[in-house]
């Protein structure tokens, strides 16, 4: 029991002689002032990782969402353009009426009416169309751009249609060329719904540039 009792006393002695050497080394100051910076540099870099992980996770966060609003607005683009589109065809339908309503209608009373109705129906939508025209001016732009693509493309195939006939082209080139002009019409149907438009609504002109132009604009004098 005794040599047990002055072995741990020892020990224990020993420990706090090792302690007192510890705290009197001469780098004991070096190695606490290391061992300090290690602990802040691994908090700093947990940190660091940390914000990273954050950030990476926002920069997602903001891809999908302006991927999402990219998809929004294409289909309120294309909801609108076939809306534009919707209108044109009524107001053609209506000038239509108008113009060829006494061929078909016997009643002149009749035919005022329904010529009345498609007057009136033929203003609503045009009304609502210089609305959408003003407000979405890209997609005037691009419906314009596309009638005008499919028109020029209608043409050019019926001129090769007719050249064709006269014997300039063989079957193969014909084929050829028309499978390339459809191929350009599919991709004019397939154009984005809505195009950068030079004109800005609600924007007005400075005054003196429309100044300018009155100046510059010719005058007419009646004889």
């Amino acid at each position: 029991m005794d040599e047990t009792e002055s072995f741990q006393s020892q020990l224990e002695r020993n420990l706090n002689e090792r302690i007192i050497e510890l705290f009197e080394h001469p780098y004991y100051e070096l190695v606490i002032t290391s061992s300090t910076l290690t602990f802040l540099a691994c908090l700093l870099g947990t940190g660091l990782n940390v914000r990273l992980a954050h950030a990476m996770r926002f920069e997602r966060i903001l891809l999908v969402q302006n991927w999402l609003l990219n998809l929004l607005h294409k289909y309120l683009d294309k909801t609108i353009y076939a809306a534009y589109e919707t209108g044109l065809a009524i107001i053609t339908g209506e000038e239509e009426v108008q113009q060829n309503v006494w061929k078909y209608v016997r009643s002149p009373q009749l035919a005022l009416d329904t010529r009345s109705r498609a007057t009136n129906n033929r203003l609503l939508v045009l009304r609502k169309l210089v609305e959408i025209q003003s407000r979405f001016p890209g997609i005037a732009v691009a419906f314009k751009s596309r009638q005008a693509g499919q028109t020029i493309l209608n043409d050019v195939s019926v001129h090769l249609s007719d050249i064709q006939r006269d014997g300039f082209f063989s079957e193969e080139q014909h084929r050829d060329l028309h499978q390339m002009l459809k191929d350009q019409m599919m991709g004019i149907i397939c154009a984005p719904n809505s195009l950068p438009a030079s004109y800005k609504p609600h924007r007005r002109a400075p005054r003196h540039s429309v100044d300018r132009d009155r100046q510059r604009a010719p005058v007419h004098c009646g004889t």
